[in-house]
């Protein structure tokens, strides 16, 4: 496997992560909002998230 066939492979697999994190991070950011207003409403507060 020449350099540039490695580095293909490397940037490929780095494309693979990239794409399984993005929904990921959207889900927990919908979770830490979610939590943010389940602190909220324990206080008595309305939630903020919509």
């Amino acid at each position: 496997m020449t350099e540039k066939e490695r580095l293909e492979h490397i940037r490929k697999e780095l494309d693979a992560i990239v794409k399984e994190l993005n929904p990921r991070l959207n889900e927990l950011f919908f979770i830490k909002e979610c939590l943010k207003d389940l602190v909220r409403v324990s206080e008595g507060k309305k939630p903020e998230y919509r």
